[in-house]
């Protein structure tokens, strides 16, 4: 192990930033499909957003999506089933296709990158209902546009600590639109303030900003690597293993061995340890060094095979025509 020299290195985290929307949706249901009907959206610094209507997903597409919004990222908790979907159906029917990390049918980041703008679920960071945070956190007050009035008892008048359940600001009483407006609203208000004590605390502690990344694993390993990661301890394993050349096929490799079994000789190849010899400028897939011998395998997919593929057709990797391919393949020989 001294003497690899190739280890995973030490590496600075993403640079934090303050350009965080918080939002969140909700929806009618009566006939069994969810339109989304209000929404609120929250500034890094608190400022307010507040969209309505049966055509609220595309007031607030059309606010977010703006140059003045470049760079940001949209956190909504459950955005992976529930908020992000409304997102990704209306941009597909605008002809943008983001860029999506999905576990399954889960949308677990998703940017698009012509506005620079990304989204993620909080959820992926703190997995507790919403209606948990206040506790958790600690929130003290609410905020002065709504009063807890049933809390406000004699035995409670020296009361210091977590936000009274939502049942004492009486949003049974309000109208239906108020009532709508308060509970979305104070998740969105909630939301916003833990995610941002647990940023405060990340980036006070380890110097790494959570909402950089997309899942808490990532941010770990974000402070593993930045923090903790010993000089020299864990090597870099290369992804097709230890070879001299990552340009081969499964194909040609059990071709190089049943001819070593049927010759009884040893192939120098790409996976027997030395690696395709280089001869005259061309890699060989297999060279037999007693004898001088080349021994190559013509895959159909590199080489422009006239039965598997039509002449005209293109490689998709090396975007050349198989004719071409073939042509190659035929002059190469011939030269050799």
């Amino acid at each position: 192990m001294n003497d690899h020299l190739c280890f995973l290195e030490k590496k600075n985290p993403k640079t934090g930033f303050e350009k965080l929307i918080f939002f969140d949706f909700e929806a009618m249901q009566e006939t069994g499909e969810h339109i989304v009907n209000f929404a609120v959206l929250q500034y890094f610094g608190g400022e307010e957003v507040v969209f309505e209507g049966k055509d609220t997903v595309k007031k607030f597409y059309e606010f977010l999506f703006s140059r003045r919004h470049k760079g940001y990222t949209a956190i909504a908790h459950n955005l992976k089933v529930y908020d992000g979907q409304f997102i990704l159906t209306h941009l597909l029917s605008q002809g943008i296709k983001p860029q999506i990390i999905t576990s399954g049918s889960k949308i677990m980041s998703m940017e698009v990158s012509s506005y620079k703008i990304r989204f993620i679920d909080s959820l992926n960071f703190l997995t507790r209902p919403l209606s948990n945070f206040p506790k958790t956190f600690g929130l003290e007050e609410l905020t002065k546009r709504y009063f807890p009035h049933l809390y406000n008892t004699e035995e409670n008048q020296a009361y210091v600590g977590t936000l009274p359940d939502i049942t004492y600001y009486v949003p049974n009483f309000m109208n239906t639109s108020e009532r709508e407006k308060f509970m979305n609203w104070s998740y969105v208000d909630i939301l916003r303030r833990c995610c941002l004590q647990v940023r405060a605390d990340f980036l006070t502690i380890n110097g790494v900003d959570p909402f950089s990344y997309s899942t808490i694993a990532s941010v770990c390993m974000a402070v593993y690597r930045s923090k903790h990661l010993p000089a020299e301890m864990i090597p870099m394993i290369p992804v097709r293993g230890y070879t001299a050349r990552n340009n081969f096929s499964k194909e040609s490799i059990e071709y190089l061995k049943y001819m070593e079994h049927t010759l009884g000789i040893e192939i120098c190849h790409a996976l027997n340890g030395r690696g395709e010899k280089y001869i005259h400028g061309i890699h060989v897939d297999g060279y037999y060094e007693e004898t001088k011998t080349v021994f190559e395998f013509h895959g159909c997919f590199f080489h422009g095979c006239e039965v598997c593929f039509n002449r005209d057709d293109i490689n998709p990797v090396s975007k050349i025509p198989m004719w071409a391919l073939l042509k190659k393949t035929k002059d190469r020989e011939e030269n050799s």
